[in-house]
């Protein structure tokens, strides 16, 4: 058997409850031959079981004098034996003692396995309340919708590019737009050369830059804002803009600017120079159905029209009363003299005012016949 050393051996019939010794070792009876091993923890507060013998030959593995140290060198409980230390349980440890992460197995890898839930996670979609303060700037893609954070370059390439055209603005107020020359685009002339500030006002529509060139109308202003060589669109097109000057009152035929209809134009129905809206549209219809003379007449499934309207519907296209035309189903009184093309199908009587078919009657005189002769 194997000799347990530094400890005090209590044989006992149950753990104690009182009265315990720190440095003993208790041997519980377990019958059948066996016993439990269990020593008490330094601080008194609570047993620790080294299983159930039936004898001491060897501790994990250790044989001879095996010594059981409950020092917790460096928060191990351990054995030692033939000058072999082998670390007990790590669970054994001193209360204040930290565990290496080596020696801990299964550790969660989530936020929820740690029971952590208000952290902020790297992936997914996440609602973060609060003002939060970063001490380094953070990392961000170009905003893509109209919520989104921007990124410094994003932001940056915007301002440049806001930077230039209030430069352009600025050189061409600076500089000032020239009293423009008349100029014939209906061969399609290239741009003329021309010093930042020229403009060219069209006499005769046609295109500016060649026969690939940007359309003009009588009236509209061509104006160079980059000193510019003559040429065709392609090439110096960028160094001038077009002003349109035709933006007339929009007709039937001509293409211009149009003034949307007020309430009152649209309710009087006499305007023809404005465009009434969808909105003012369905006002109007709203209107003209709910109107007491009864001229209008949906035609949807859902109209609702009242018995009123349902006849002056009728009157209005020269349809029948609905109590004046005969029916398919139902029982219904017809009065004066009806002549039918054809001889109208009708069912075998069964009361004595209808009408019998011919079948009927011929099958009714055979059986008359008949009944007379052998009566006969």
């Amino acid at each position: 058997m194997a000799t347990i050393n530094n400890f005090t051996v209590y044989s006992v019939a149950a753990l104690p409850t009182t009265g315990i010794d720190v440095n003993g070792m208790y041997l519980a009876d377990r019958g059948a031959g066996k016993f439990s091993v269990s020593i008490r923890k330094l601080d008194n507060s609570d047993w620790v079981h080294l299983g159930i013998l039936n004898g001491v030959d060897t501790v994990n593995g250790l044989t001879g004098a095996v010594q059981v140290n409950l020092s917790f060198t460096n928060g191990v409980l351990s054995i030692t034996g033939g000058g072999v230390t082998v670390d007990l349980d790590a669970r054994y440890t001193r209360i204040t003692d930290a565990i290496p992460w080596s020696r801990i197995s299964g550790a969660p890898t989530t936020r929820a396995g740690y029971g952590i839930t208000d952290a902020v996670g790297n992936t997914g979609n996440e609602t973060i309340a609060g003002t939060k303060t970063f001490s380094s700037s953070p990392v961000i893609p170009d905003g893509t919708a109209a919520n989104h954070a921007a990124s410094k370059g994003q932001m940056d390439t915007a301002d440049a590019s806001l930077q230039a055209q209030i430069n352009d603005l600025a050189s061409t107020v600076a500089e000032g737009i020239r009293t423009p020359t008349d100029i014939d685009c209906s061969a399609n002339p290239n741009y003329p050369a021309s010093t930042k500030g020229d403009s060219y006002k069209v006499t005769v529509a046609g295109k500016i830059g060649g026969a690939s060139g940007k359309p003009v109308s009588v009236g509209d202003l061509i104006v160079c804002k980059t000193t510019s060589a003559a040429g065709i669109e392609a090439v110096v097109g960028a160094n001038f803009y077009i002003v349109e000057g035709n933006l007339d009152q929009a007709t039937e035929t001509v293409a211009g600017v149009a003034k949307i209809a007020t309430d009152t134009q649209t309710a009087s129905g006499n305007d023809d120079s404005t465009i009434i809206t969808p909105r003012k549209l369905q006002q109007k219809i709203n209107a003209e159905r709910t109107t007491s003379d009864g001229k209008y007449v949906r035609v949807d499934a859902a109209q609702g029209l009242s018995n009123e309207q349902k006849v002056q519907a009728r009157t209005n296209t020269g349809a029948a009363d609905d109590a004046s035309v005969v029916h398919k189903t139902g029982n219904e009184t017809v009065a004066g003299i009806k002549t039918f093309s054809s001889s109208p199908v009708i069912p075998d009587p069964t009361a004595d005012t209808h009408a019998a078919n011919r079948q009927w009657t011929n099958t009714a005189i055979e059986a008359g016949k008949t009944k007379f002769v052998r009566d006969w």
